[in-house]
């Protein structure tokens, strides 16, 4: 008997059980793909700070507002309770920041029902989100413009400096497309 005929009838390996009332047949003769641990192609974190600085920089958010909003990104609706649990998860509980991300448009109402009252992130927040996954999977650019960067319209050393970040990132960008 051969690996595949061993495989095929332990049955631990045919059926997974995800829930209590969930179980997932899995195709046992479906070889299972070898995982590259580092390639060139997985660069897209070489990137990070200077996609987090532009978010910053562009939307006026502070360190702990962005990494929050990126934490309840994923979540449908959410109670303000709901909200400090994730951060306490993140290690920080601060109402201001909750305040904060809803005064900048980046939590919106949803619903109210009885005393609790029902949040999602809003269409900015969202759009935000989407713009910095695009941007780590090197599908979109960073605006250079002035009119569409804040970075852009300092000349401060350290901004310049940034800009020309932004500039090589923009032309990595360019070769992958």
């Amino acid at each position: 008997m051969d690996k595949i005929d061993k495989r095929r009838l332990t049955e631990k390996n045919l059926y997974q059980k995800v829930d209590d009332g969930l179980i997932v047949r899995r195709n046992p003769l479906t070889k299972q793909q070898k995982v590259k641990l580092s390639s060139q192609e997985y660069t897209f974190l070489q990137f990070h700070h200077i996609i987090w600085r532009w978010a910053l920089a562009n939307h006026g958010l502070s360190n702990q507002e962005l990494s929050v909003l990126l934490y309840i990104s994923p979540l449908v609706t959410f109670t303000n309770k709901e909200f400090l649990d994730a951060q306490k998860e993140m290690g920080s509980a601060s109402n201001n920041v909750f305040f904060n991300l809803k005064s900048k448009g980046f939590i919106a109402t949803w619903s109210k029902v009885g005393r609790a009252t029902y949040y999602v992130v809003s269409t900015k927040g969202n759009t935000l989100v989407n713009r910095m996954h695009k941007m780590y999977m090197l599908e979109e650019e960073i605006p250079t413009s002035s009119r569409r960067n804040v970075i852009g319209r300092s000349k401060k050393p350290k901004d310049v400096a940034m800009m020309n970040l932004f500039k090589k990132f923009n032309k990595k960008v360019k070769e992958l497309s």
